[in-house]
């Protein structure tokens, strides 16, 4: 059987599309050794992108550019996986089974671990209203219950006064030092905290309103 070089064809490859062509002695001679190539319309030295091998073949183009494509669409799942991980990492840390060992692998890493934050798991248990001696003044004492599975800062109080047709009179916003007994910056899962609210309103005041409010995140 004879081959390329014995028929006068040599075999080359377009370096860009890898798309393949034969040529003959006379048509190189005829373009000097430069050809384009007729599928991507790059520009090559057909000499220098020869073929050994006329039998060997190459896997075909749009193989090679759909394995380029699974590649990059794989990496950019891993990356948005991990930019995900990262923004939510205190929620999952939360979650894990292996919460110590996870924490600990963080801080080793040099990064920060911000606390997560379920406000949705904090209630107000054993709710206790009594009217002070001085006149517009009410005493209320509770707890803050963390029915979550992990400890928590202390949220936001808001406070509404309301006169007899439950309109707003007043509204406040507490912060946990103002509204707790020991101001703890935590409160441990499943834990309680007690509450203390002395508030003076205006004579109208009939009812009040207690909401819990998430504090601004910090990442």
């Amino acid at each position: 059987m004879s081959s390329d070089r014995d028929t006068g064809m040599i075999l080359t490859q377009c370096p860009a599309c890898r798309t393949l062509f034969r040529l003959s002695d006379e048509e190189q001679t005829a373009c000097g050794g430069t050809v384009r190539c007729g599928h991507c319309g790059t520009v090559f030295q057909a000499d220098v992108y020869r073929l050994g091998d006329a039998g060997a073949q190459e896997p075909p183009p749009a193989r090679r550019r759909r394995g380029g494509w699974v590649l990059a669409i794989v990496l950019l799942a891993i990356g948005l996986a991990g930019q995900a991980a990262y923004w939510w990492r205190a929620e999952l840390v939360a979650v894990v089974p292996w919460h110590r060992q996870t924490v600990r692998l963080i801080e080793r890493l040099g990064l920060s671990l911000p606390s997560p934050i379920d406000v949705d798991a904090f209630h107000i248990r054993g709710l206790d209203v009594a009217k002070g001696r001085v006149p517009g003044v009410v005493h209320i004492r509770g707890q803050l219950a963390n029915d979550a599975g992990f400890s928590q800062t202390p949220p936001l109080l808001a406070v509404s006064l309301l006169d007899a047709q439950g309109d707003l009179l007043v509204r406040r916003i507490l912060p946990p030092a103002d509204y707790l007994v020991h101001a703890q910056r935590r409160i441990g899962a499943h834990e309680r905290a007690p509450i203390r609210l002395d508030l003076r309103g205006p004579q109208a005041a009939a009812a009040f309103r207690l909401g819990i409010y998430p504090r601004p995140a910090i990442r």
